[in-house]
């Protein structure tokens, strides 16, 4: 029961930590960051705290994290509808544009996904059914 405590103060602590904000350019736009698919989910509150009180940055409005024994595999990130998704798309081509699965491009519903095999996850970039940006970071499945 104390574990999920713990749990539950970390969750509170990161939907304060993350305020909404006014999109600029994509050079503005934080995105989650893969590296804490590596750390304990009780060492990354300090990593997640990078850049979120800056109002020169645009953070998620929201962030929903999978965890999986005390490891995170997955992270969607929620922005509000005034961030365009050409900003954050741009954003994230910044550091993964080589691996831009462009033949699951869907224009007509707005869907990208990049496929990250050295790192071993991959980013979803779609727009949710209230307008929002949604982009998913998932770790790929460990079978050992």
């Amino acid at each position: 029961m104390q574990g999920i405590k713990k749990v539950f103060f970390l969750y509170a602590i990161i939907l304060l930590i993350y305020e909404p904000g006014v999109a600029f350019t994509a050079d503005n736009i934080v995105l989650p960051d893969p590296k804490i698919f590596q750390m304990d989910i009780f060492d990354c509150l300090p990593f997640l705290q990078e850049n979120s009180r800056n109002k020169d940055y645009v953070c998620p409005k929201q962030i929903i994290y999978d965890i999986i024994k005390r490891k995170i595999t997955g992270i969607i990130a929620i922005y509000d509808e005034l961030v365009k998704f050409d900003d954050v798309e741009n954003a994230i081509n910044k550091d993964y544009e080589k691996w831009r699965v462009k033949s699951l491009d869907n224009n007509q519903v707005d869907v990208r996904v990049w496929r990250v095999e050295s790192l071993r996850f991959v980013i979803q970039l779609s727009r949710d059914d209230d307008g929002d940006i949604q982009v998913i970071f998932m770790k790929f499945y460990d079978r050992s």
